[in-house]
């Protein structure tokens, strides 16, 4: 009889330790995740399965009715680049910048092939002249 007494309370106790245990995960959620424990909770657990498929089915139905939301998102303002487009000839490379390098860097490929840097000045390529001087800003096309 004694065995089966402790059979007995074993069980209780361990059925207590788990009601306990219960009740700490539930008041562990319900401080971190309040909007988790409401009642609708409750009657959707005490729901049979085939009436909460039922419902899933229906809300999928009601989903698919409106279509699918397409988002226009606004086209990228385009932002032309250094040197993809023409700027201006070399008096408005000159005027605009000043610097060598900069003008360098705004020249299409077309102007690249037709001018050179040496020594701090733009040379024309095939007559070899100096085309333009930035320290006395005197440009010779």
């Amino acid at each position: 009889m004694s065995k089966s007494k402790n059979i007995l309370k074993s069980f209780e106790s361990r059925n207590l330790y788990q009601e306990e245990v219960k009740q700490k995960y539930e008041k562990i959620l319900k401080k971190y995740i309040p909007e988790k424990f409401n009642e609708s909770d409750e009657e959707e657990a005490n729901k049979p399965e085939s009436q909460k498929a039922h419902e899933r089915y229906l809300r999928n139905i009601k989903r698919r009715e409106n279509g699918a939301d397409l988002e226009v998102k606004p086209a990228k303002k385009i932002v032309q680049k250094p040197g993809t487009y023409f700027y201006g000839n070399l008096k408005k490379l000159a005027d605009d910048f000043g610097d060598i390098d900069t003008m360098f860097r705004y020249m299409t490929m077309g102007q690249l092939n037709k001018y050179i840097e040496r020594d701090g000045k733009i040379y024309n390529c095939k007559t070899n002249t100096m085309v333009y001087d930035p320290i006395t800003g005197e440009i010779n096309e």
